[in-house]
């Protein structure tokens, strides 16, 4: 009797770890949404000071955008791969906290520096876009320019 107890007791207790488990950063993955182009097409007013990692299928092979609200209300987009680090697979970043953390060599950014930073450890800023008031379009031959850097790549997109 005391046995199944306890099974009953770890089988709860696994069911309530599983459920509870931090799901938050998993909501922010998403596939990107295209125009008939194919180009991406951000909704500015989707973004907010919590990173939205952007899924976008470059034939076969995912490139991923970063997409973060500053402090200063600025919408702020950078490739999710370390221009340090790559061609490390581990060359992305996750959030954590207000940071966002190289899972290749451990060095922590500012979510106010993405997109604005150039250069070392820190995610490569997406430079070309058209900004209108509601919209960010970031076209498909500018995003397949950086394919190669996300060939090995071994992020999180969901």
């Amino acid at each position: 009797m005391k046995n199944k107890l306890i099974l009953i007791l770890l089988m709860f207790t696994s069911i309530f770890f599983l459920v509870s488990c931090d799901n938050e950063g998993k909501k922010n993955y998403q596939n990107s949404s295209l125009d008939i182009e194919g180009n991406i097409v951000i909704n500015t007013k989707d973004v907010t000071e919590t990173p939205t990692f952007i899924n976008y299928d470059a034939d076969g092979t995912t490139v991923q955008l970063i997409a973060v609200k500053a402090s200063d209300e600025t919408i702020r987009l950078a490739f999710n791969t370390c221009q340090s680090c790559n061609p490390s697979p581990k060359a992305y970043f996750i959030q954590e906290d207000e940071y966002l953390v190289c899972q290749a060599c451990g060095t922590k950014f500012k979510m106010d520096e993405v997109g604005i930073t150039h250069g070392g450890c820190n995610p490569a800023p997406v430079v070309e876009k058209k900004e209108s008031d509601d919209k960010i379009i970031i076209s498909k031959d500018y995003v397949l320019s950086y394919k190669d850097k996300f060939e090995n790549w071994e992020g999180i997109t969901k």
